[in-house]
């Protein structure tokens, strides 16, 4: 299962025993109308498929990663971060 990148409010990552067991076996395309952080997109792992959402900042940070990965990797290493205990 590729992980999900983000995590986000309503997400549905402690639900995902419960929504893959009624998902069917085999699918042509898989349509997620509401990404967030993509819980159940990245573990059913469509081969074939769509994905939106409502928050125009969310598709934005998506396109991002799909076509400019390496800018944004390289970017987010000049961040200073501060762990958190």
């Amino acid at each position: 299962m590729a992980e999900p990148i983000l995590k986000w409010t309503g997400g549905k990552r402690q639900l995902l025993p419960e929504i893959t067991a009624r998902a069917p076996v085999a699918f042509d395309r898989y349509h997620e109308p509401f990404l967030g952080g993509g819980a159940v997109f990245f573990d059913l792992e469509p081969s074939d498929g769509s994905v939106n959402d409502l928050n125009p900042r969310l598709a934005r940070f998506y396109r991002v990663v799909r076509d400019h990965s390496e800018a944004l990797v390289a970017a987010s290493r000049t961040h200073e971060h501060d762990e958190f205990n």
